[in-house]
């Protein structure tokens, strides 16, 4: 649990060529954070991750606008991370993960809001003596979704594309003294 007051937050204002980082004034950082590890099998596990956040202006005038009490850009109340990991052989690592964030605000006056799709991510890992393999797939459901959402700049309105599926493989060596 966590509980934070800023007093002299600083913000970015303006477009991604223009930014000015100004005093936004007060902010407040509030929420729980857990971690939950459960052993199905010595073979199966599940574990999850849950953050609540309330992040929040306190006190924030932009010219004209007044965005005191409005929860924060980009800063969803909820998000999940739950991962079901097997392990069939000694040395093997088969992990699926899903990634769910609930809808956040992409402006300070809290009118725009985006909801991101959940997103699966596949991993295999295999270490033999001195070796290691492994090969990954992210976004597995080839999701289309933005990473980063932004409105109202003087650039118009931005989406930061995410990845598309993507896979990954590498091998390692570990040097023995």
């Amino acid at each position: 649990i966590y509980y934070m007051d800023i007093e002299d937050k600083i913000v970015s204002e303006g477009d991604s060529w223009g930014d000015q980082y100004v005093n936004a004034g007060e902010t407040s950082h509030r929420g729980a954070e857990t971690v939950l590890v459960y052993w199905f099998h010595e073979k199966v596990s599940l574990s999850a991750s849950y953050t609540y956040a309330r992040n929040e202006y306190e006190t924030y005038l932009s010219g004209s606008n007044d965005y005191s009490g409005k929860t924060m850009p980009r800063s969803p109340d909820h998000h999940l991370n739950a991962r079901l990991t097997f392990y069939p052989i000694i040395g093997l690592e088969l992990e699926l993960e899903v990634d769910d964030i609930s809808s956040q605000y992409a402006n300070n006056s809290n009118t725009i809001s985006y909801s991101r799709p959940t997103l699966w991510n596949l991993r295999g890992n295999y270490d033999w003596r001195e070796w290691s393999f492994w090969a990954h797939v992210t976004n597995l459901t080839d999701e289309k979704y933005a990473s980063y959402v932004s409105w109202g700049s003087t650039d118009g309105d931005t989406y930061y594309s995410g990845a598309p599926r993507t896979f990954f493989v590498g091998l390692s060596y570990r040097w023995s003294k």
